[in-house]
């Protein structure tokens, strides 16, 4: 994917199971290309991805294991995250 502009929407849910242990559920939708904000059709060949997992609330911040999916795309990968993003 490339281009000259982006626009992403991102959905994050945490439900907690017991004292700092959480299941996690996300889901995000984006669009990349030339001009995508002035051209007719934005909603067309958008780019979609989910992912569940399971999350610690630690003293350094949350560590999160999750696992995507792209339909668009089929494919699959599992994500590590350590921390707070910045």
């Amino acid at each position: 994917m490339n281009g000259n502009s982006f626009a992403k929407l991102t959905l994050d849910s945490r439900f907690q199971l017991f004292k700092n242990n959480y299941l996690v559920f996300g889901a995000n939708v984006a669009k990349v290309g030339d001009n995508i904000y002035g051209s007719p059709g934005f909603a067309k060949r958008l780019n979609f991805g989910m992912a569940a997992g399971y999350s610690l609330r630690s003293p350094i911040g949350p560590i999160d294991l999750k696992y995507g999916w792209s339909p668009k795309a089929k494919t699959s990968q599992w994500y590590f995250d350590l921390g707070f993003w910045f």
